[in-house]
């Protein structure tokens, strides 16, 4: 089983109808699928991390990539999970402020330095995300 850490940037067409609708779709498809994770939004930018086997994962990245309501959808991490981080949630959501983002640990006042990272380095930023991912498993619905 792996886990797969990506971003993407929304389109200028996100809206809270649009983030709950992608969750409700994200939490049916991922059920049926066997597919766990969580999805992060804040200031128009996505971090989502998906866990399950390779082909459940392959076939989801495979339609992240040409969902329309994101763009620039990066890959950050793939790494080999012996369990998973999240095994009770299709999908946990959390769309944060900025002043409760200044609360998060590994608190980033942008995510540009892991967006602009030269591919083959965002290992480097597997610990702070780590800490994020603990947070969101706390406080994420």
């Amino acid at each position: 089983m792996k886990s797969i850490l990506y971003s993407s940037t929304a389109t200028p067409s996100m809206t809270t109808d649009v983030l709950r609708d992608i969750l409700a779709t994200s939490r049916r498809n991922n059920t049926r699928n066997g597919v766990t994770g969580v999805l992060l939004y804040r200031s128009g930018h996505f971090l989502q991390l998906i866990e399950g086997d390779d082909a459940a994962q392959e076939a989801l990245m495979a339609a992240i990539e040409v969902d329309e309501r994101h763009v620039n959808v990066t890959t950050l991490l793939v790494y080999e999970i012996d369990e998973r981080r999240f095994p009770s949630w299709t999908m946990g959501f959390s769309a944060v402020d900025d002043p409760e983002a200044k609360l998060l640990p590994g608190y980033r006042k942008s995510l540009q330095d892991i967006f602009l990272a030269p591919a083959g380095t965002y290992a480097e930023f597997l610990p702070s995300l780590r800490v994020l991912t603990r947070w969101y498993t706390a406080h994420a619905a």
